[in-house]
């Protein structure tokens, strides 16, 4: 399962970043705390459905669909 499937206000675990995300990009995401185990939430998904706003720790994040099917997630 990916990041962008993730339902409006439901919560997941992040598991793992794809490779297909660019490295430059993908160390960013990390510093932002978008790093595996790291619990991640949907805040809202907007009526045009791209781009969705996803909490990580006390941070809310816009992230296109590109990014965020490149996410993986898994059960609490």
């Amino acid at each position: 399962m990916n990041l962008w499937s993730l339902l409006e206000n439901s919560q997941t675990l992040i598991t793992a970043l794809s490779d297909e995300i660019p490295a430059a990009y993908r160390q960013r995401l990390n510093e932002l705390g978008f790093h595996p185990n790291e619990k991640i939430t949907c805040v809202r998904v907007t009526p045009a459905g791209n781009p969705r706003l996803y909490r990580v720790g006390d941070s809310v994040y816009s992230l296109e669909k590109e990014i965020a099917v490149a996410i993986e997630v898994g059960d609490i």
